[in-house]
């Protein structure tokens, strides 16, 4: 008998990044509460706060995002699913999309760039609309921009 995997039908995000900083440092910086909190939705009226993280299989995680001047906080939580140390990170995903709550999933490779330096490839999804999608993808693209801000600073 033959598995085969099928591809995610519907919206997902799917990006890559370079960056300067070896991939050792980047992968830290995905997984150590303190540094998460530095690049995770570090936009100006928003702080990252309440992370915890345990990189065992089906262990859970999560992030809490408070707007600085009051409001809701945003619980973003799940749990890995993959943890490959400095390569890739599978997990669940829920907590920030808009209405009702459902589950997706981030998987995140970690690679050398033949050049020097590393890349990350992301994929999140599958997404019930197109909305979230966009939503989200407009999050990672700031996140990472953040991301590489603090590990490619000499």
């Amino acid at each position: 008998m033959m598995l085969q995997m099928r591809a995610p039908t519907g919206p997902v995000v799917s990006l890559t990044a370079e960056f300067r900083a070896p991939r050792d440092k980047l992968f830290a910086a995905w997984t150590t509460p303190a540094l998460l909190c530095k690049w995770f939705f570090a936009e100006a009226g928003y702080r990252t706060h309440d992370v915890q993280m345990d990189l065992r299989p089906l262990s859970p995680y999560q992030l809490v995002i408070t707007p600085v001047e009051g409001g809701e906080p945003t619980r973003i939580h799940g749990n890995m699913v993959q943890v490959e140390p400095n390569a890739r990170l599978v997990y669940t995903w829920t907590g920030a999309c808009a209405g009702e709550q459902y589950w997706t999933m981030v998987d995140v490779v970690f690679e050398d760039n033949p050049d020097g330096g590393s890349r990350i490839g992301l994929s999140h999804g599958v997404f019930r609309t197109d909305a979230d999608r966009a939503m989200h993808e407009q999050g990672w693209m700031a996140c990472v921009a953040a991301l590489g801000t603090l590990v490619d600073a000499d």
